[in-house]
Order: C-alpha cells, then sequence, then structure tokens
C-alpha cells in the first residue's frame, strides 16, 4: 500500500528545500570578505607587477646592455678570459631578451587584474617567466662577481678634502 500524501504536507516539503537553498547561498556568503580581500591583493599585486617591469625590470636590462656588459668586455683579458666574458653575456642577453617575451605575452592579463577585471593568467607562463629571472641573478651575481675581482669597474673613492680629514 502507498501512503497517501495529502496536499496539506506539500508546503512542508517547499518549505524544508528552500533552506538548503538558503544555507548553501549563506556559506557561499561567508567566504566572500575573503574573495573581496583576494581580488584586492591580486589588483595591488597585478598593479605593482606593471610597474616593476616597467620601472625597473625593462630599464636595467637596458642599462645592462648598453653600460655594464660593454665596460666588463674592456676589462677582461684576452684568451680564456674574455670567452668566458663573452659567453656569460650573451647567455644574459638570452635571458633578457626571454624574459621580456614572456611579460609581453602576460602584460595584457597583468594589466587586466590591475584593473580588476578578468585575467586569464597561465601559472605556468608565470613560473615560466619566474625562472629565467632568477637564472639572470645567479649569471649576473657571477659577471659581478668577476668585475669585483677586476677592480676596474669598482666606483672611484671618493675624493679626500681638507676638511674631510680634519673631520676624522
Amino acid at each position: 500500500m502507498t501512503p497517501v500524501t495529502l496536499a496539506s504536507d506539500a508546503p512542508l516539503t517547499g518549505f524544508s528545500d528552500c533552506h538548503r537553498g538558503i544555507v548553501c547561498g549563506l556559506r557561499a556568503f561567508a567566504s566572500l570578505p575573503e574573495l573581496v580581500a583576494a581580488a584586492s591583493r591580486a589588483r595591488t599585486v597585478a598593479s605593482a607587477t606593471l610597474q616593476l617591469f616597467e620601472n625597473s625590470v625593462l630599464p636595467h636590462h637596458a642599462d645592462e646592455e648598453s653600460g655594464l656588459f660593454p665596460a666588463v668586455l674592456r676589462v677582461a683579458g684576452a684568451g680564456e678570459e674574455l670567452a668566458r666574458v663573452q659567453a656569460l653575456i650573451a647567455r644574459l642577453t638570452a635571458e633578457h631578451r626571454s624574459v621580456e617575451a614572456l611579460w609581453k605575452t602576460l602584460k595584457p592579463a597583468v594589466r587586466r587584474a590591475a584593473r580588476g577585471g578578468a585575467a586569464d593568467l597561465d601559472p605556468d607562463a608565470v613560473a615560466a617567466l619566474v625562472q629565467p629571472v632568477q637564472l639572470v641573478q645567479e649569471l649576473e651575481r657571477r659577471l659581478q662577481q668577476f668585475a669585483d675581482q677586476t677592480g676596474e669597474l669598482s666606483p672611484p673613492a671618493p675624493a679626500q678634502t681638507p676638511d674631510a680629514d680634519a673631520a676624522h
């Protein structure tokens, strides 16, 4: 025998289902402050990254290639030392171009994220940009060690004046 559902039971069933939807919606709402904070942080990081590339990374590459690299080549000894320095500079320059090309592909999405828009940033592409920068840092450290060893690229010592000597 099938239980008989009274017409008066129907509102109770609908009422119960309604609460499930409300509770689910309120749980999602409870996570909203965290999501808003994450979105705000994403905008901040994206804006800072745009500034980093435009004001630091790209000018830094240009400065190295126009100033540091030629200076290191001038003081490198002939033969094996010069060959090592040339290879290091060639590798750094290639890494600069790689970083710049990757940045060119990521920049539009980063700009959208900075404005608070939807930005489809591929995590692998971001990692591919960060990894060479870490390699460049190591190569530049090695180039700086060479410069420090030669002493040729060190800044000149401050000029001594009689007043400066008297102060000491």
